[in-house]
């Protein structure tokens, strides 16, 4: 989880992040900091501050700082995933969609995926009483059913501890204009207070 911080109110929850170079050089320098993600524009928004797209990982983590924020990724790593597998380096780095994570070859999935979730279901329940709401950057299963599903279990376990959760749209410049999404996540994090 980035930032380090004690007294978490806010976790908000991505898919992955491939740490491989990528040949189209839309590599992330920081969580969601690939130059065509809008979450450091949405996310600062859906607390009444201005938006920090141009701002770097400094600004963006004293943004989490101040408001208690932490980040995190649902999966840590493709187990079988290689960079120099022309085929894996498309799927993974070719407009970074989550669905290519959940693809399947002949009903077999592609890649083997390493949650995270009990790490995460753990950070919630060390946080319980501090942690105000829990956000996955996805609203909807659509075309990734392993991912959706591990949602569904720290889902599960923040309504077991009265804790606020729910999905959100995609901060990726797919899906909805920006001004609805920040209109939602804003209205969410209303909702968790």
């Amino acid at each position: 989880m980035i930032p380090q911080q004690e007294n978490l109110e806010f976790l908000f929850i991505g898919t992955f992040n491939p740490v491989w170079d990528a040949a189209n050089g839309k590599n992330a320098d920081y969580f969601y900091g690939r130059a065509s993600s809008l979450f450091w524009c949405i996310l600062p928004h859906a607390f009444n501050e201005n938006c920090l797209i141009d701002q770097g990982p400094e600004q963006w983590e004293a943004f989490c700082t101040n408001h208690n924020i932490g980040l995190t990724d649902i999966i840590s790593s493709v187990l079988n995933g290689n960079e120099n597998d022309e085929e894996h380096n498309d799927l993974l780095c070719r407009g970074f969609q989550d669905k290519n994570l959940d693809k399947k070859i002949d009903r077999q999935y592609v890649f083997n995926l390493d949650f995270t979730t009990h790490q995460i279901i753990r950070l919630i329940s060390q946080n319980r009483r501090t942690l105000k709401a829990v956000f996955f950057t996805r609203s909807t299963p659509g075309e990734i059913p392993r991912i959706w599903s591990q949602w569904q279990l720290i889902l599960l376990h923040c309504q077991n501890l009265g804790i606020y959760a729910n999905g959100l749209p995609t901060p990726s410049t797919r899906g909805g204009t920006i001004r609805d999404k920040i209109a939602l996540w804003r209205q969410e994090v209303g909702n968790s207070l």
